[in-house]
């Protein structure tokens, strides 16, 4: 074993997160996230263990990206085991050594490729304070849609809809929060006991740490075998009722063919399982330098007969009701009939600018544009208008673009003031209105402060959105080997400028959806963030993937068809002579054939002269938002109501029936309405017999 790196900035850490790899990982997203965190991040540590003589290029990228931005290194600890290559792994090994180099007071043991928020380690640290005598776990939310493979960075709000975990919005395993696996053993097959596991280092030290046995070699091991030691020294099982993490599949998650110890046919080991039989306390195989820690502990730790399923007290632990959805549905289309196509190349080529000029690594106006949105979304903005002050966005920026010619000259050098009071000056349609509020105003203060002296609500609210974005997106991002700061130092920042720069309201948006803007910080600095991200998912291709596929009409005077396609349907252009006729074809039924358009066979189709039509026709819109969980979305000449908690609409899993839950659609909107009402009421007649009969059955 060797530790080929180690820095000592923060000697005394609070808690120390511990992330072990068998060289099966593919991505290191995991040091990521949990360096974007609302603590200061010398309060924390994070070591990294490989099990065999494996060091990750990513890793040593990340650790020089960080050091040259004048960030603190994303990982304090790098042990490499150099265990030989044939032999299969130990975590419990991993584990143990990852607690004798701990310097933090409690320990977190974390999946190595979890997604989690940037409230992880403050959540963490408040549960200790709260009770010392806990050990302490997260639920993993996880889901198999091999759509998130290779890994780019999702938004936990995609991964939701397709859990396998979760049921009505909450995780299956927060059935019962009152009882540990003493209690009620079944628990064992709905919670992840390994996802992150926390507690104190000298609670460890004091039950011998990780059973080493061999039955533990392998995937077959967790913390649930030391988690029901120290129960049976008195220490109380809780899971957190605020912080989720979140996985997406990747080759070998399920561990099938891999080598495991004795287990249960379903992942859980039978040795581990004869503690509640046993009330064994300390390991069958002890880790030798732990034992010395444990004799030397200055006082005994270890209880003896604790009563098995104690009773928690007066204190009730009962799960809280999760939140309304208060998220605005965007539909993965764009509700605008602006030509895509021209903001998408004029993006692309000020990207291309700044990337050769100022020798940026990943894209700025990506950023501020996503930035922007998100809080346009957060703040309950149409769908229009989110998607206005995106593209307002990029033009915040084009000073930097201009000031790259010397003979351009702007009165002031204030190009984007010129951007918006004569460029755009004749432009009374969107997204030129919401450009020019953006370019001459972002600039200004909340309090008057600013150049113009314009302040509070005389300062167009799209402005106010964009100033706290670009404000972001210019502290925190790393682009170039200029010094960065952490997300700790620049949440605090937004703090105190909070009705001074920036608008409250504005503020107590991002505060609400601070872990989607790590998100994007992440998809950014990894090159997955796409254009108009988070308005709705433009797929570049289905734009401009314009060509001539062949010949539909039989006149004489070869009429043949351009195709296209718009969001779920294929567009055809038939041209007959000097005529034009457009047609609107659902993907999943696409084989065009006229005669079989005129007799009706397709049930969403669309005809007329048009395009402009067609595709308006093919674009999903959001009619109304939250009306008794659902969202209305209007599309191919149908009303569609869809849950909340669904983030993505398409009709073909609508029609297909893969929504997971209930879906309703109507021509007519009232109708509709009333589908909806009817359907709460229903699932609150069922609510209401469901707590009678479960009060007349405690009875």
């Amino acid at each position: 074993m060797n530790i080929v790196y180690e820095n000592h900035i923060n000697p005394n850490p609070h808690i120390s997160f511990i992330l072990m790899d068998w060289g099966c990982r593919e991505s290191f997203h995991t040091i990521e996230y949990l360096n974007n965190q609302t603590v200061p991040r010398d309060s924390y540590e994070i070591i990294w263990i490989e099990y065999y003589n494996r060091k990750p290029t990513r890793i040593k990228d990340l650790i020089d990206r960080y050091e040259k931005c004048g960030l603190e290194s994303p990982i304090n600890t790098w042990i490499v085991m150099a265990r030989p290559k044939g032999e299969v792994f130990r975590k419990h090994w991993i584990n143990n050594i990852g607690i004798l180099h701990a310097k933090g007071k409690i320990v977190c043991f974390i999946d190595s490729d979890a997604i989690t928020n940037p409230t992880l380690v403050d959540t963490i640290a408040r549960e200790f304070e709260n009770n010392r005598d806990i050990i302490l776990y997260s639920e993993e939310i996880r889901t198999a849609d091999k759509a998130f493979y290779p890994f780019g960075y999702p938004n936990p709000k995609e991964i939701i809809p397709t859990a396998v975990n979760m049921k009505n919005g909450v995780p299956v395993a927060m059935r019962n929060f009152s009882s540990g696996l003493l209690a009620d053993p079944s628990l064992i097959h709905c919670r992840n006991y390994g996802a992150c596991f926390s507690a104190r280092k000298e609670d460890l030290i004091s039950i011998g740490g990780w059973d080493e046995h061999e039955d533990y070699t392998g995937y077959i091991a967790g913390p649930y075998e030391m988690s029901m030691r120290m129960e049976l020294t008195g220490k109380q099982e809780v899971w957190s009722h605020f912080e989720l993490l979140y996985h997406v599949p990747h080759p070998g998650n399920s561990g099938i063919d891999n080598y495991s110890g004795p287990h249960d046919g379903k992942g859980v080991s039978t040795t581990a399982m004869k503690i509640l039989e046993t009330k064994r306390l300390l390991p069958l195989v002890e880790n030798k330098e732990i034992k010395a820690l444990r004799l030397n502990l200055p006082e005994a730790v270890l209880v003896e007969g604790i009563k098995i399923g104690r009773n928690v007290g007066d204190q009730e632990l009962a799960p809280t009701t999760p939140e309304k959805a208060t998220d605005v549905y965007l539909p993965p289309a764009s509700a605008t009939n602006w030509d895509k196509k021209s903001f998408y190349m004029l993006a692309r080529f000020y990207d291309e600018i700044e990337a050769n000029f100022f020798n940026y690594r990943y894209s700025r106006i990506y950023a501020i544009g996503a930035y922007a949105a998100l809080l346009a979304k957060k703040m309950g903005l149409s769908q229009d208008k989110i998607e206005a002050i995106y593209i307002a966005s990029l033009f915040c920026d084009v000073g930097n673009i201009m000031k790259l010619s010397e003979s351009y000259n702007g009165a002031n050098n204030d190009y984007n003031a010129i951007i918006g009071n004569s460029f755009f000056s004749t432009w009374e349609s969107e997204p030129f209105v919401t450009i020019k509020k953006v370019c001459n105003m972002y600039r200004e203060h909340y309090d008057g402060s600013g150049k113009l002296a314009v302040k509070s609500s005389f300062i167009p609210l799209e402005a106010r959105i964009v100033a706290l974005a670009h404000y972001f997106d210019d502290q925190i991002n790393m682009r170039n080997d200029s010094k960065a700061i952490s997300l700790h130092e620049l949440y605090d920042s937004i703090m105190q400028k909070s009705g001074k720069e920036f608008d409250p309201n504005v503020v107590d948006a991002f505060i609400d959806c601070l872990s989607d803007f790590v998100c994007i910080n992440l998809k950014n600095q990894n090159n997955a963030l796409e254009f108009m991200y988070p308005c709705y998912n433009f797929d570049e291709k289905s734009i401009f993937d314009q060509r001539t596929v062949g010949n539909i009409s039989s006149s004489e005077e070869g009429g043949g068809f351009i195709k296209e396609t718009c969001n779920e349907f294929n567009i055809y252009g038939v041209r007959c002579g000097n005529n034009e006729q457009y047609y609107a074809i659902p993907v999943w039924d696409d084989d065009l054939n006229l005669t079989d358009f005129y007799n009706n066979k397709y049930q969403f189709s669309y005809a007329s002269n048009r395009l402009a039509d067609v595709q308006q026709f093919a674009i999903p819109q959001l009619i109304l938002q939250n009306i008794y969980g659902y969202n209305v979305i209007y599309c191919a000449g149908q009303y569609f109501a869809l849950k909340c908690v669904e983030v993505e609409f398409k009709m073909e899993r609508f029609i297909k029936g893969n929504y997971t839950t209930p879906c309703y659609i109507d021509k007519n909107f009232e109708r509709l309405k009333k589908k909806i009402f009817v359907a709460k009421l229903k699932e609150f007649v069922q609510g209401f017999y469901k707590k009678i009969a479960s009060k007349f059955l405690r009875r």
